[in-house]
């Protein structure tokens, strides 16, 4: 905004100044900005888990038979898998300044596609576990019952088939020519397909099964707050 008044015979001009948008940032800017704030959050949470881990480690004897407590151990090792594909993947993508070519090649080095593939692991799995304890809560909480698939050694079994499922997932979608990549310009990780269908279906299928898993997962954890609801008020 700008005011004009005329006084004594010349003009006096006021400007407000405005402070930069990130969408007045340049590319560069962004990209730094970016990159150095998935840094901090990666220590954090690193630094989070690595606490939990220490918790886990010296709790593990006395709460480890726990199904509950088992399962987030789960969690834990998932989010480690998330991290490291951030460190490596997506930050070095981030505040990558050297040629396109140089970055091309980064990125198809295959102990680089198999770090980001970690970050399908992490999130995939830490869905699936967090399904599980859902499962676990609503019928402990709920209907006041075990389930016995929860019980040593079953949940063994139950997790194992988890992470058979997921890294049959993986293997297949590699398979059928799906890569995984992080985007410089979006700040994401994304899977290139090419023109498989097949690969696009895999990859389509899991996609869609992420979007109705935590609503069904709401569904389980409102049907339990309203039972305890309805338990207290008939108290």
């Amino acid at each position: 905004m700008a005011g004009m008044a005329n006084t004594t015979g010349f003009t006096i001009t006021a400007t407000t100044a405005k402070l930069p948008t990130p969408a007045a940032m340049n590319f560069s800017e962004q990209r730094i900005f970016m990159g150095i704030s998935y840094l901090i959050l990666c220590i954090i949470g690193s630094f989070g888990n690595i606490l939990l881990a220490i918790i886990f480690y010296q709790t593990w004897s006395r709460l480890g038979k726990i199904p509950f407590y088992f399962i987030a151990s789960q969690l834990l090792f998932v989010d480690f898998c998330i991290h490291l594909s951030q460190i490596a993947v997506a930050i070095p993508t981030t505040l990558w300044f050297g040629s396109r070519e140089q970055l091309r090649s980064y990125h198809e080095n295959p102990i680089i596609q198999i770090i980001s593939m970690l970050d399908t692991v992490g999130f995939y799995a830490g869905l699936y576990f967090s399904f599980l304890i859902c499962i676990n809560r609503f019928f402990v909480l709920y209907l006041h019952w075990g389930f016995k698939a929860f019980e040593k050694p079953r949940i063994c079994f139950v997790i194992g088939i988890s992470w058979a499922f997921l890294i049959a997932i993986i293997l297949a979608s590699n398979a059928f020519g799906c890569t995984k990549s992080f985007s410089q310009t979006k700040y994401f990780f994304f899977y290139a397909c090419g023109t498989n269908e097949i690969g696009k279906a895999i990859i389509n299928g899991v996609k869609y099964a992420s979007y109705v898993i935590p609503a069904v997962m709401c569904l389980m954890y409102l049907r339990t707050f309203i039972g305890f609801d309805e338990r207290f008020t008939m108290k």
